[in-house]
């Protein structure tokens, strides 16, 4: 067996870390969910399938587009499967949350609301949205887009394929 090396190398004492190091790529790492993970594991043991989706969207001034974007989303994800949409308020004055996203939608559509006082523009938006997103996997949308019906099964299928052709 290979001695258990922290996640993080400056972490550890240097005597813990070298035999891990010589132990290539049997070496085992930390995670957060367990105390140790065995790169040598079985397949079944590293397959992850992901069940729940965020969507964000970041929004500049798309009032209407916004409302429409996220009652598209909330009406072709099933409940158990979109865990939030995060809708990101790019300095839109008045603020979406004052004209088309009130509490009671946000309530409805299982939005989670973040708002940039001034425009950051689309990259600022798009990483303050993934940094509020808790699903299994976080989905970018443009915040005027319709998505079609059962666009979210390929998602899930082909990450979990992924992680099962990686294992083998």
């Amino acid at each position: 067996p290979v001695p258990h090396v922290p996640l993080l190398q400056e972490d550890a004492p240097p005597a813990a870390v070298a035999p891990a190091l010589r132990a290539g790529p049997q070496a085992v790492a930390a995670t957060a969910s367990s105390p140790k993970f065995e790169l040598d594991a079985p397949p079944e043991a590293l397959r992850w399938n992901p069940k729940t989706i965020s969507v964000v969207l970041p929004c500049a001034e798309e009032r209407e587009y916004a409302l429409k974007t996220v009652q598209s989303v909330f009406e072709m994800t099933p409940a158990d499967v979109l865990h939030e949409i995060v809708v990101v308020d790019d300095g839109s004055s008045p603020a979406l949350s004052a004209t088309h996203l009130q509490p009671d939608v946000q309530k409805k559509y299982k939005i989670l609301l973040r708002r940039h006082e001034d425009t950051v523009g689309l990259i600022g938006a798009k990483q303050t949205g993934g940094d509020a997103a808790t699903g299994d996997l976080v989905i970018f949308f443009d915040c005027h887009v319709g998505p079609q019906t059962e666009w979210y099964k390929d998602f899930l299928e082909l990450i979990s394929e992924i992680g099962r052709a990686s294992c083998r």
